[in-house]
Order: C-alpha cells, then sequence, then structure tokens
C-alpha cells in the first residue's frame, strides 16, 4: 500500500470535510460524520479528519502512479471550497518528481488550465461513458 497525507490549516476544516464528502456522496459511497470521512476511489481510499486546527486527508492507494492524481482530486475540489481562504494546494507529505508525470496528466492539466469549460465538458462526458 502506498500512502500520502496532506494537510490544511484551517478553521474551516470540519466545513470542508462535510462539503467534500457531500459533493463525492452522489459519485459512490461515503461515510463521514462531523470530524472524519472517507471515500473509496478507483486509485485508492481517502479518509478525512478534521478538528479546530485543519483538515488532515490520508490517502491510501493501490499503486505509486496514483500520488498525483490522488493529490490533485483533493485539491482541486478544495480550490472551489476555499477560495475565500486563497486556498492553492494542501501540504502533502510526498510529492512525485516532474520526471514521473504521466503524458496523460500533463495532457489534462494543461486542458484544465486553458480550456476549464471544455475540460469540464469532456469530463462530464467521459463520467457518463463509464
Amino acid at each position: 500500500m502506498h500512502v500520502t497525507t496532506g494537510t490544511l490549516a484551517t478553521a474551516n476544516g470540519r466545513k470542508y470535510l462535510q462539503q467534500m464528502c457531500k459533493h463525492f456522496a452522489h459519485e459512490g459511497e461515503v461515510a463521514f460524520s462531523e470530524t472524519e470521512g472517507s471515500y473509496r476511489f478507483d486509485m485508492g481510499t481517502a479518509y478525512l479528519t478534521a478538528d479546530d486546527a485543519g483538515l488532515t486527508v490520508r490517502f491510501e492507494l493501490h499503486n505509486d502512479d496514483a500520488f498525483e492524481a490522488a493529490q490533485h482530486v483533493i485539491d482541486s475540489h478544495l480550490e472551489r471550497f476555499a477560495f475565500r481562504e486563497g486556498f492553492e494546494h494542501m501540504d502533502w507529505d510526498w510529492t512525485p518528481p516532474p520526471a514521473r508525470r504521466s503524458v496523460a496528466r500533463f495532457a489534462a492539466d494543461t486542458l484544465r488550465a486553458r480550456a476549464p469549460r471544455l475540460h469540464a465538458g469532456l469530463r462530464s462526458l467521459a463520467n457518463k461513458v463509464r
């Protein structure tokens, strides 16, 4: 098992935990309370905990190729939920070297940055095909 853990110092950790879990609930099985939550992604399981000091996400991944995707899925959702705090990314304990970035991930990141509406439309279409 491969693990990566991200932390965010914020007074709104419980709020963000609940927002993320409610959001992910429409895509799969989620379990959460005010201070803990979990969601099983294809790449592994995310365990979320929150307290007065912040939010912590611990990802248990099936393989080491999923670190970047796991970190991205959490960071991209928190960008929307924590925008008032100027959120950019969690402090992750493991970051893959740039050379490990796949061509597909690079293409997706580039498309998301340069054409976010097109990226969102393609993602929506891909989810319907599944």
